[in-house]
């Protein structure tokens, strides 16, 4: 009788599931991961056996990414232009303001209008998977390992990263059947650079923004000092005068 609902896909997927859950659901996080690959420093990477068994702590950050990807921006280059408009808009000359925040609202036009956003899928799966020196506590999410482990695979998938994507639960974003692995690629890596490119823009904007300010500041200080002293001057003349 079971060997013949299973023959129905849905009640054979139920029916794995359960199985799936039975099996591990008293095991230790360790026991729920499987061998995924091994990097170029040699390094082996697991991924969990299901994803049902991914703990809350790195499930919610994941969550992040995703939203992340949606957007086609991460919340620290949002949070860069954000800071360069919130600056700009406490400038005085209306004219230069509309001006500069155009170019900022231009920027961030431009970056949402990316097909898509390689850094951003990537640290998706580079989060999903666990490396063999997080082991011992794969529920934890540390932001300086997560960073290293991003940077060793967008290393490694030089040149392959459309390939590495789409076999990681990331064949849904590419769509479009008539370009070429090759052209994939080169457009991923053309996109990375043109997220860089975005940026390095809102990082030199910050900067240049932020030596206007401190310039401004300093020359008001100066202004002051200078009022001050006058002041002081003409109050020591009126009294020698009396």
């Amino acid at each position: 009788m079971i060997e013949t609902l299973c023959k129905i896909p849905f009640i054979r997927r139920a029916v794995l599931k359960y199985a799936t859950e039975l099996q591990f659901s008293n095991l230790p996080n360790q026991d729920k991961l499987e061998y995924a690959f091994t990097d170029s420093k040699g390094l082996k990477w697991f991924r969990w056996v299901q994803d049902t068994f991914i703990p809350i702590a790195r499930f919610d950050q994941l969550q992040i990414n995703l939203i992340e990807m949606e957007s086609r921006i991460s919340r620290k280059s949002l949070e860069s232009w954000i800071q360069n408009v919130s600056k700009v808009l406490e400038k005085n000359n209306s004219n230069k303001v509309r001006e500069e925040v155009g170019h900022l609202l231009g920027g961030l036009k431009e970056r949402l209008d990316i097909l898509h956003e390689p850094e951003l899928m990537l640290r998706f799966v580079s989060g999903m998977h666990i490396r063999e020196d997080q082991l011992d506590q794969p529920e934890v999410w540390n932001e300086r390992l997560e960073e290293n482990k991003f940077q060793q695979l967008l290393k490694d998938q030089d040149g392959h990263l459309y390939e590495f994507l789409k076999k990681n639960g990331l064949a849904h974003l590419f769509k479009s059947s008539a370009i070429t692995p090759e052209e994939w690629n080169q457009h991923l890596k053309s996109q990375i650079k043109a997220v860089a490119g975005f940026d390095v823009a809102m990082a030199k904007v910050g900067s240049t923004l932020s030596r206007k300010s401190s310039s401004t500041s300093t020359t008001n200080e100066q202004k002051e000092s200078e009022s001050q002293e006058q002041k002081e001057s003409a109050m020591r003349k009126s009294k020698d005068s009396q």
